[in-house]
C-alpha cells in the first residue's frame, strides 16, 4: 500500500515538472505560447458553442413535448366534449321516444275509457228503446184485444198504465244515474260528490291541540281499559283456579 501511495506521489511530481517545462518553454518562446493561447481559446469557443447548443436542444425538445402534451390535453377535451354532446343526443333521442311511448299510452288508455263510455252508453239507450219498443207492443197488443171485445176497458188501461209507468222509471232512472251518480270518466264506477258532504276542516289552531289531546285521553282511557281487563282476566283465572282446586279436593 505504500509503494502505491509513493507510485502516485511520483506521478504527480512527474507531471508538475513536465508542466513546469512545457511552461517555460512557450514563455522562452511568444509565438507557441501564442499559438497555445489560441488554440484553447478556439477550444473553450467550440466548448461553449457545443454546451449552447446541447442547451438549447434540450430546451427545443423540451418545449415541443410539453406542446404534443398540451395538444393532446386540448384533443382529449375535445374529444371529451364530443362524447358529452353524442351522449345528451342519445339521452334525448331515448326521452323523446320514452315520452312518446308514454303519451301513446296515456292516449291508448284515454281513448279506450271514452269507448267503453261511449259502447256503455250507447247500450243503455238501446236498452230504453228496446223497453220503448216492448211497451209499444203491450199497447198495441192490449189496443186490439180491447177492440175486438176480449178484455175491458179497464184491464186495458191498468196493463197500458203499468207498462207506462215501468217505461217512465226507467227513462227517468238511466238519466238520473248517467247524469249525477255515473262517474264521468270510467262507465263502471260511480260518484259520491255532493251526496254526503264534506267534512269541515278546522282553521283555528287551537283545534289541534283540542284533537291532540283527544287522542290522548282516548289512548290513556284504551291502556286503563287494558289494564282493567287484564286485571278483571286475572282474577278470574284465580277464581276459576280455586273452584276447580275445591272441586278436586271434595273429589
Amino acid at each position: 500500500m505504500a509503494n502505491l501511495d509513493q507510485v502516485i506521489d511520483y506521478t504527480k511530481l512527474f507531471q508538475d515538472v513536465e508542466l513546469a517545462t512545457a511552461i517555460g518553454q512557450l514563455k522562452q518562446n511568444p509565438a507557441q505560447l501564442q499559438q497555445f493561447l489560441q488554440g484553447q481559446q478556439g477550444k473553450v469557443y467550440s466548448d461553449i458553442l457545443k454546451q449552447k447548443d446541447s442547451t438549447f436542444q434540450k430546451v427545443y425538445g423540451d418545449l415541443t413535448r410539453a406542446s404534443e402534451a398540451q395538444e393532446s390535453i386540448l384533443m382529449l377535451d375535445k374529444r371529451n366534449k364530443e362524447l358529452a354532446q353524442i351522449q345528451k343526443e342519445i339521452y334525448n333521442n331515448q326521452k323523446g321516444l320514452a315520452d312518446a311511448t308514454t303519451e301513446d299510452k296515456n292516449l291508448a288508455s284515454r281513448k279506450y275509457e271514452m269507448n267503453q263510455w261511449s259502447i256503455g252508453d250507447k247500450n243503455d239507450t238501446l236498452f230504453v228503446f228496446s223497453s220503448l219498443f216492448i211497451v209499444l207492443s203491450v199497447l198495441i197488443l192490449l189496443t186490439g184485444l180491447w177492440r175486438l171485445n176480449l178484455i175491458s176497458a179497464a184491464l186495458c188501461g191498468g196493463v197500458a198504465s203499468f207498462f207506462i209507468v215501468i217505461f217512465i222509471l226507467i227513462v227517468i232512472y238511466r238519466s238520473n244515474f248517467t247524469n249525477v251518480w255515473r262517474d264521468k270518466r270510467y262507465w263502471n264506477r260511480r260518484t259520491f260528490e255532493g251526496k254526503y258532504g264534506k267534512i269541515p276542516v278546522p282553521l283555528c289552531p287551537g283545534a289541534l291541540s283540542g284533537i291532540e289531546s283527544g287522542f290522548s285521553s282516548l289512548e290513556k282511557g284504551v291502556q286503563s281499559g287494558i289494564a282493567s281487563t287484564g286485571m278483571a282476566f286475572t282474577s278470574a283465572t284465580q277464581s276459576v283456579a280455586k273452584e276447580v282446586a275445591l272441586m278436586t279436593q271434595k273429589v
